[in-house]
């Protein structure tokens, strides 16, 4: 339906459609789905009455007057009706409230329960990573800086028996960087219930694709046999892309725990809200929360200066 509305109109007449209809459904919904938007149209279809049927209503001190002039059989029947009706009205509104808070809550923890369950797996393949990254760093300065023979070839055999784990945690990466796409549009309407959650989510996974764009390294792969290992092992490491990389980990790692952390806190704080103990959790830890909001506001902060 969508794509034959953009195809048959032109997108200067589309768009504005597109938002005029979004604002109709949503007074359409005020007014008929909710009991304030129905109360608001009664009273102004009530004193609008003489405008639109040339009948004028009843002021609230004429209708006043005039149920006391009724006998007592009629105010005693029309106050018992009012009774009945506003306690089916409270009763039906609250039913469907705790009913709608209720599935709403059920989709927020089912939300914050998948976003956490995908970035672990996202932080734990890049810790794999980083820590492969530092090691083969580490393993060519130590080799530059004179090992022994045995000691050089236990080293590089060692490098050897994680490169498919490394190789298995990089592809990891790169399906995560596709599948956090899906992620997002799945939860599009959740993360809309709350201020920058969408804005904070798209970020986390611009830093998932910043460390994508950099982890694509050449890992040595040599021949544990040949008696230049060494020298073969050491030319097959680019000591400044891998420097690069672990920056760019180290930068974009902590963003993505940071706000994948904060998109799920804010999902389950329907749930838990704000307790002593979480208020005596940041008082004692505010040093350390305020050097990390830092890191991220800093990182944000030039991620913008990019973009421009």
């Amino acid at each position: 339906m969508i794509s034959t509305f953009l195809e048959k109109l032109p997108p200067y007449i589309s768009v504005p459609v597109y938002f005029m209809s979004v604002m109709l459904i949503v007074v359409y919904q005020f007014i008929f789905t909710n009991i304030y938007g129905a109360l608001a149209l009664i009273l102004l279809l009530y004193f609008n009455l003489y405008s639109i049927a040339q009948v004028s209503p009843l002021t609230p001190t004429e209708l006043l007057l005039w149920i006391d002039g009724l006998s007592a059989q009629y105010k005693v029947a029309i106050f018992t009706s009012i009774i009945t009706i506003t306690g089916f009205i409270i009763a039906f509104y609250t039913a469907t409230l705790s009913w709608k808070n209720q599935v709403r809550t059920q989709l927020k923890v089912q939300a914050a329960d998948e976003i956490e369950k995908f970035f672990a797996i996202v932080l734990s393949n890049i810790t794999t990573v980083i820590i492969h990254i530092e090691s083969l760093v580490n393993t060519v300065k130590n080799i530059q800086s004179g090992l022994t023979d045995a000691e050089v070839r236990f080293a590089i055999s060692y490098e050897q028996s994680k490169r498919e784990e490394f190789i298995s945690a990089r592809d990891a990466i790169s399906r995560c960087s596709i599948e956090v796409n899906r992620l997002i549009s799945k939860n599009h309407n959740i993360l809309l219930t709350g201020w920058w959650l969408l804005a904070d989510a798209e970020r986390a996974a611009k830093s998932l694709e910043n460390i994508t764009d950099v982890m694509w390294l050449h890992i040595p792969n040599v021949n544990l046999d040949d008696l230049n290992q060494a020298d073969s092992f050491i030319e097959q490491l680019d000591l400044v892309e891998c420097n690069n990389f672990l920056e760019v980990c180290e930068t974009n790692q902590g963003v993505i725990a940071g706000l994948s952390g904060g998109i799920q806190g804010y999902l389950l704080s329907s749930i838990w809200g704000i307790s002593s103990g979480l208020l005596m959790h940041l008082l004692k830890n505010w040093k350390s929360f305020s050097y990390f909001v830092d890191k991220i506001h800093e990182h944000l902060k030039n991620s913008s200066k990019k973009e421009i």
